[in-house]
């Protein structure tokens, strides 16, 4: 019973942190539309292509072939942008080694019984 209790205890910390967090950037984003997703989804694939283009350089001073077909399936525009982008050393290595992805995550009280029962409480 003691590990039982202390289990739920753990478990309901983990969930509010995590709610903490998707509160947070909830109030970053705003709404999610489908047009701020696909527009989010496409910031992450170039911030995921030009980490791989860093690594690629610093592991074998080269692009690897998987990132250069990566990048190759990304629409003409921001493809051309990319590859400008990854194949400046200077700017990639500038731009890696100062990206900050952190976010404040704001503490809020989380009644979670409520949460858990009630429809209307998620992220308001």
């Amino acid at each position: 019973m003691v590990e039982l209790n202390k289990n739920i205890a753990d478990t309901e910390r983990e969930f509010k942190r995590f709610y903490e967090q998707a509160y947070s950037l909830k109030e970053k984003i705003g709404d999610l539309t489908d047009e701020k997703r696909r527009q989010l989804d496409k910031e992450m694939w170039i911030f995921k292509l030009k980490e791989m283009a860093y690594v690629d350089f610093i592991s074998s001073g080269r692009l690897n072939e998987n990132t250069i077909a990566f990048i190759h399936s990304l629409e003409k525009e921001d493809r051309l942008v990319t590859l400008a982008e990854v194949t400046d050393h200077d700017r990639l290595f500038s731009w890696y080694e100062n990206k900050d992805e952190t976010y404040e995550v704001k503490k809020i009280e989380v009644d979670v019984n409520k949460l858990v029962t009630s429809n209307n409480y998620l992220l308001e």
